[in-house]
């Protein structure tokens, strides 16, 4: 997928090959030495999307990375035919829904214990219950009257982490201007770098800025 190459792990269970890819780089082309019908499994809701293939022949199957650098995906191959990516069809799609033929009762159950600190400054004695913590975004400029609407299709726009966000532009040379984003409380998600994972503590440090990927600091 690059130069960083990101990180994979594959199990076969049954008929199903399934890879958990981390840290590749959004808009990566990726391939998998698996066929058939590709899923991806969403474990914040429970949901199986059909995802799009660039190509697949006996070798393998090729596919476009398309949520933001950082995010893991869950990818499924079952025997099947896949679905073929083009420009009408960009977007994941949803594979099946799993009915519920009564009523259910859920409850999410707290497992964060922040005693020491080591979730959320400052520190105390309990849990931290569950938090959304990835967001769809895009600019306020020329929206759609109906893009507060339920079945309002967002699968085109960006998707980060809350409290994180663009913040400058830069530039190398010969290349296209692109976003910087960060928090200003707690530094480059998912890479602290000198400030520690839990957060600035009021002091920005010389080497906040990660410029090379996260692999250098300057």
């Amino acid at each position: 997928p690059g130069p960083d190459g990101g990180k994979v792990l594959h199990r076969r269970v049954g008929n199903k090959d399934i890879y958990m890819v981390k840290d590749v780089e959004k808009g990566s082309e990726c391939f998998f030495r698996a066929t058939g019908r590709v899923e991806l499994w969403d474990a914040h809701s429970g949901t199986a999307q059909a995802c799009p293939v660039l190509s697949q022949d006996k070798a393998g199957t090729r596919i476009r990375m398309n949520r933001e650098t950082g995010n893991s995906y869950l990818i499924v191959f079952s025997p099947g035919k896949p679905l073929m990516a083009d420009e009408g069809r960009t977007a994941l799609r949803l594979s099946y829904e799993i009915p519920l033929g009564r009523e259910w009762v859920t409850e999410l159950l707290p497992t964060l214990q922040n005693k020491w600190g080591d979730y959320r400054f400052p520190a105390f004695d309990g849990m931290i219950g569950a938090e959304a913590r990835s967001f769809r975004y895009a600019p306020d400029n020329g929206m759609p009257g109906n893009w507060m609407q339920p079945d309002y299709n967002d699968a085109n726009w960006e998707e980060g982490i809350y409290g994180y966000g663009p913040q400058l532009m830069t530039q190398a040379d010969g290349t296209a201007w692109t976003p910087v984003s960060f928090s200003w409380q707690y530094g480059v998600w998912d890479n602290p770098g000198a400030q520690g994972y839990h957060g600035l503590k009021g002091k920005v440090d010389d080497r906040f800025f990660i410029l090379d990927k996260g692999k250098n600091q300057r």
